[in-house]
């Protein structure tokens, strides 16, 4: 089996909103392995830079349930760490997008 069990792994990795809530190293560890997973494209959508965003263990996060401590933002992201890749600016946020087709041809 291949990462995460998967025999051929999948076209594509999305992350929307995801690797901010890990520490940094969490974060790559994450984008090494969609790395291995992916076939074609692993595409990654996070702030730009860090984000203050903090909740206490029960708190109430903003849509009134009680994964507020999963909310917290624990790290933050720059173009430059995503070297090779196609960096999509949309203030204040950024898509990262890893495509095999564009590193073979």
């Amino acid at each position: 089996p291949g990462a995460l069990g998967l025999v051929d792994g999948v076209d594509c990795v999305m992350a929307l909103d995801v690797i901010e809530h890990m520490e940094k190293s969490d974060g790559w560890e994450f984008i090494r392995r969609a790395l291995l997973l992916a076939r074609s494209q692993v595409l990654v959508f996070t702030p730009l830079g860090f984000l203050e965003q903090r909740y206490a263990r029960l708190e109430r996060d903003r849509w009134g349930l009680n994964g507020g401590f999963y909310q917290t933002h624990r790290s933050g992201w720059e173009p430059r760490d995503f070297p090779g890749w196609k960096i999509i600016p949309r203030a204040p946020m950024f898509f990262a997008l890893w495509d095999a087709c564009l590193k073979r041809g």
